[in-house]
């Protein structure tokens, strides 16, 4: 009588629920970055103004024209605005106070991320 037996079906089966669970990270990233560039371009829309006066157009127009760029695979992403002045606004200067327009949507959204990943660390162990 004849039989066949398969060899590291275990093995391929992990290494599959890892490639998917690789997949999903970085679909998770992806969505995340989207969902924070939109909330930048948001937070920096036109008429919004900073306390001293400065219009918050020009970093609008330069958040809204950069999208996310991935890196690592697809598991990491940067974005953001390249305004020389960006720096002095998110920080202040000892004559002006920080107004911050990249920490709030950030904050926001790091905690979304960590809660989709969590699932995705639950997800088929």
């Amino acid at each position: 009588m004849a039989s066949v037996s398969i060899k590291g079906a275990d093995q391929l089966k992990k290494a599959l629920q890892q490639k998917l669970k690789l997949d999903a990270a970085k679909k998770i990233v992806k969505t995340n970055s989207d969902q924070l560039h939109n909330e930048l371009v948001r937070n920096t829309r036109k008429g919004v103004v900073f306390q001293k006066g400065y219009s918050m157009e020009q970093i609008n127009q330069d958040i809204a024209s950069r999208m996310p760029e991935y890196k690592d695979g697809g598991l990491s992403s940067e974005q953001g605005t390249v305004k020389d002045y960006a720096p002095y606004l998110i920080d202040g200067t000892r004559f002006m106070e920080a107004e911050d327009f990249m920490k709030e949507p950030f904050e926001r959204q790091k905690e979304k991320f960590k809660s989709d990943m969590e699932k995705l660390a639950k997800w088929k162990q």
